[in-house]
């Protein structure tokens, strides 16, 4: 994952912990599942709370998020986080 520097130049970006220095990850994924009805549905997210737009590079597979009736949010509104 890069972010853009005061400069405007694009710097990697990298997580700290016990002396271990790791890439910061360009996506994240949760998976809901619901035992009783064995059904469950993957999110991949992209891993950047300063996105300026949404191009068809921060998609790794096909968008169906219209498709799943019990969710009320948009992952394509940028301004809602």
């Amino acid at each position: 994952m890069t972010m853009e520097d005061v400069r405007g130049k694009q710097q990697p970006v990298h997580l700290h912990a016990e002396g271990a220095i790791v890439s910061a990850p360009k996506f994240f994924w949760k998976v809901i599942y619901d035992p009783l009805s064995k059904r469950g549905t993957a999110f991949v997210g992209l891993n950047d709370p300063f996105i300026k737009s949404i191009t068809d590079d921060v998609y790794i597979c096909t968008d169906i998020s219209e498709k799943i009736k019990w969710l009320d949010w948009r992952p394509r509104d940028i301004t809602a986080g």
